[in-house]
């Protein structure tokens, strides 16, 4: 995965599950979902 750039000293990482997976191993997610991360250095 690359680090998206969205403003100076500020990153996203995401990463997307795919509707054959549960969330959290239990709940079906049929759209499935974006996971996010944020990485802010000062």
């Amino acid at each position: 995965m690359k680090p998206d750039l969205l403003a100076d000293g500020v990153f996203r990482v995401a990463a997307k599950v795919g509707s054959r997976d549960l969330f959290e191993g239990i709940w079906p997610i049929p759209d499935g979902v974006m996971l996010n991360t944020y990485v802010v250095k000062g």
